[in-house]
């Protein structure tokens, strides 16, 4: 019942996009996610990609923080531009590459809990089930990448890897993606 907007340049790997965010700060119920998590979990915010603009939960954000710059704005912002540039993807592919851009962007400061988290709602049964399908790819992907396995769960392990050489295999895997979809931005699974 209560909102406000604010404009934001968010420089990505290939452009730089202008969107408006509406922060949105009082509700009467917070969605599903909230009611079925007894508060523990909520939606963060969501792209429309006819206006390029975002929708925000603003009391989930510190919007001077590194989560609200990477982990809403960027994420949310690739998920338009991915929207506009490959119509047809699918929404695992659409988490996938924007879980990849946090992480190509992602300081000491959080990368770590970010995988943690990837890695502790990661789930391949359901492609369907974007958010955990998503991140059971990328955590599957960088692994094999980072540690020459298949799916690395150790967050103790992702520790003692720099956040340098996290930040450059997810690059790779952001160009990767990039690559399959400039041959044919019709498809709509590229993981």
């Amino acid at each position: 019942n209560k909102e406000s907007t604010k404009k934001y340049e968010v420089i990505l790997p290939k452009d730089t996009v202008k969107t408006t965010v509406v922060f949105i700060e009082g509700y009467h119920i917070n969605g599903y996610d909230e009611f079925a998590t007894f508060g523990d979990s909520q939606v963060g915010g969501w792209a429309i990609k006819e206006s390029a603009t975002l929708y925000c939960n603003k009391g989930t954000y510190d919007l001077n923080s590194e989560t609200f710059e990477v982990s809403y704005l960027k994420h949310e912002s690739l998920h338009f531009t991915d929207l506009n540039n490959y119509p047809n993807i699918s929404s695992s592919d659409l988490e996938y590459r924007s879980k990849v851009i946090e992480l190509m962007y992602c300081t000491e400061g959080t990368i770590y809990d970010r995988i943690s988290e990837f890695v502790s709602v990661a789930n391949k049964a359901d492609r369907e089930n974007s958010h955990p399908y998503a991140n059971y790819i990328l955590i599957q992907n960088l692994s094999k990448l980072i540690f020459n396995s298949d799916f690395n769960s150790d967050i103790n392990q992702w520790k003692k890897v720099s956040v340098d050489k996290i930040n450059k295999a997810a690059s790779s895997l952001y160009e990767s993606s990039e690559n399959l979809l400039r041959k044919d931005n019709s498809l709509n699974e590229i993981i």
